[in-house]
């Protein structure tokens, strides 16, 4: 879909990610869609697991609590460390990465609230450095969505947040934990649906120069995987900005198997208000 990735180091000045790597596209020629030096790697084969093929009950961060389901921790020492464009900012506008997760045969998940883990770009006034805490973030969750379908929108809003941060970091770039709690709870039965959380910055006093990227998970038994199995090679983009139309996140470089979220909530089985087992 793109006509060529390009290594420019004048976004990384313009960005000010020191020496990091930032790799972007031909088109636009300063603004790149992912950060980090993955595209220079192959993607390693992962070896299957009891885990990563039956789901596990690790204890998850404290930030997913109750949880449901969280992907794991983003590893900055671990292969192809990388985050994907999930923005809409004064940079780049209505960037949305899709995250897949499963609901198992039997479950009912009321879920209250949503995870996203993102490394963002702290820009400078003057020498002072500072992050924007994004007021609202732009949330979503689909069904029957694959490469270049969107598929059916179940739920939405626009909802109050939370950053944290969660001490990680890539090429310069800090990692937060955006959490939002829903206005009122959703209901998901038994199968697969995409999530996506959007942080929102466009107001140019406030935030100019700030960008977000969905962090990436990419070893075989994550930090805190907490739930059913995880998705791996299923995430798409889809960005009117970057041109992309619900495209599969692994043809954008090779860290994107899955990114680092969660769905925060209860769960009950078959009817009964039995508890689920995560």
């Amino acid at each position: 879909m793109f006509a060529s990735v390009a290594f420019l180091t004048g976004v990384m000045l313009s960005m000010g990610l020191g020496t990091g790597r930032v790799w972007a596209q031909s088109v636009p020629a300063t603004v790149g869609d992912y950060v980090g030096s993955s595209a220079l790697l192959s993607e390693p084969a992962a070896a299957p697991t009891s885990e990563t093929e039956t789901g596990i009950k690790a204890p998850a961060p404290a930030y997913c609590s109750p949880c449901l389901y969280y992907s794991g921790d983003f590893d900055p020492s671990g292969p192809n460390p990388d985050g994907l464009t999930d923005e809409n900012d004064t940079i780049v506008s209505l960037s949305q990465t899709l995250t897949p997760f499963s609901v198992p045969a039997g479950h009912t998940w009321l879920a209250s609230g949503l995870l996203i883990n993102v490394l963002t770009t702290q820009p400078k006034t003057g020498r002072t450095t500072r992050v924007h805490m994004p007021k609202k973030v732009g949330w979503s969750v689909w069904t029957g969505t694959s490469a270049g379908v969107a598929g059916t929108l179940l739920f939405t809003g626009a909802t109050g947040a939370t950053l944290s941060e969660t001490g990680r970091s890539l090429a310069g770039l800090t990692e937060y934990t955006v959490l939002v709690t829903l206005p009122a709870p959703i209901t998901l039965g038994s199968g697969t649906y995409f999530l996506n959380l959007m942080p929102q910055c466009t107001d140019s006093t406030a935030c100019s120069n700030q960008r977000f990227f969905a962090s990436d998970v990419e070893d075989a038994t994550p930090a805190h995987h907490h739930g059913p199995a995880n998705l791996l090679d299923q995430s798409l983009l889809s960005s009117n900005f970057f041109a992309a139309d619900y495209v599969a996140a692994t043809t954008q470089g090779a860290g994107f198997d899955l990114f680092s979220f969660g769905v925060i909530g209860t769960c009950s089985v078959n009817g009964t208000g039995a508890a689920c087992p995560f």
